[in-house]
């Protein structure tokens, strides 16, 4: 009870003289190894099973109890409390982390959905161009052939990366037709002397 009393008797001279704790003066918040109740029952070996609203659960030597923070003697219950206090801040603190961490993630996974139809209907659209002869940038080299007519000869360039290919198309017309990575970058027309 003696120790209440000092941490009152501090209070009051905190708030009179209107002098702030520092971190060094301020009392350490570790978990009690004994906790005394009202009634004079002392819990030892005491540890935090669980935090609740109004009580927290205890295990200590001999059992484990839901225990109202009401039925704790007041320098352990403030104790107790202000952990409580720490420790559901930091679950809040990861909680929004881990809400922040599934939004992004969500919004990532609606991006790569976004994209990946995007190019499925940029890929339908270079299909229909090149059904029609019509020649487009990102076309495979089998839609090339039919823009673009028999193929006659290829050029390799970087390890195969770049390609340089000659078409020869049934109007008489020859084209250059650049890939890389196996899509149209660029064509052009020679003309015909």
């Amino acid at each position: 009870m003696s120790r209440w009393r000092n941490y009152k008797a501090l209070a009051g001279l905190i708030l009179a003289v209107g002098i702030r704790m520092t971190a060094e003066d301020k009392p350490s918040l570790t978990m009690p190894s004994e906790v005394t109740l009202t009634n004079g029952r002392v819990l030892r070996g005491v540890q935090v099973i669980r935090w609740e609203r109004d009580r927290v659960i205890l295990k200590y030597i001999g059992g484990a109890d839901p225990i109202m923070f009401s039925l704790i003697k007041i320098p352990d219950r403030v104790t107790l409390e202000s952990i409580r206090k720490g420790a559901l801040e930091k679950i809040e603190s990861s909680k929004a982390e881990a809400l922040e961490k599934i939004a992004n993630e969500k919004k990532l996974a609606d991006q790569k959905a976004q994209l990946a139809a995007e190019e499925m209907a940029l890929e339908e659209k270079r299909e229909a161009m090149a059904k029609r002869g019509e020649p487009m940038k990102g076309q495979t080299k089998d839609q090339a052939r039919w823009v673009f007519g028999t193929l006659l000869r290829t050029n390799d360039y970087d390890s195969g990366r770049q390609i340089q290919a000659v078409y020869k198309h049934s109007i008489g017309d020859t084209y250059y037709v650049y890939f890389t990575d196996g899509r149209v970058t660029s064509w052009q027309r020679i003309d015909r002397r």
